[in-house]
């Protein structure tokens, strides 16, 4: 029987002109180093422009070496942030190498909240400054002040914004 990886790493090399790319539950810790580094070779691809991913565990380097500057579309639902691994070797990026995202989705999760402070922190990691569009889920209390922050940093170049707010902001606002 194959594994996974003798499947999926030959296959993800055999797409050259892939737009979309959605994926969702891997611990990326737990893959081959060969699946990572064809995930690598997909996302690297210049026609990827949309990059969907949910229920994924990543440490934020790793996951920021995924984000190449021909990515205008970001979604991230569920991502939660581990420690680098021991034996990992950073992707330098240069200013000519971050993506400059158009459209950014954010999910439900407090844990997503930790991504969008990580935009907020370094534009070195990714240029939100020219999004346009702008869906975020957010339920929990925390998200007041990162949305606020958001909202500030986008400030003009924002033209859609698509916001669910759950009950808990109403409670926070009156405790």
């Amino acid at each position: 029987m194959e594994t996974l990886s003798q499947v999926l790493s030959p296959l993800l090399h055999t797409f050259t002109a892939l737009e979309n790319l959605r994926i969702e539950g891997i611990l990326w810790p737990l893959l081959t180093p060969d699946l990572k580094e064809s995930f690598h070779a997909v996302l690297a691809l210049p026609s990827l422009t949309r990059f969907d991913c949910s229920h994924l565990q990543f440490s934020k380097l790793e996951f920021v070496g995924l984000l190449y500057p021909h990515l205008k579309r970001l979604s991230v639902d569920y991502i939660e942030f581990l420690p680098p691994p021991w034996d990992f070797e950073r992707r330098k990026i240069s200013k000519k190498e971050i993506p400059r995202l158009e459209y950014l989705t954010f999910g439900s999760s407090d844990k997503d909240l930790d991504f969008v402070d990580l935009c907020l922190e370094s534009q070195s990691i990714v240029d939100i400054s020219k999004v346009h569009t702008l869906e975020l889920r957010c339920y929990y209390g925390r998200g007041v002040n990162v949305l606020s922050r958001l909202l500030k940093r986008l400030g003009l170049s924002l033209e859609n914004l698509n916001l669910e707010l759950g009950l808990s902001f109403f409670f926070y606002e009156n405790s």
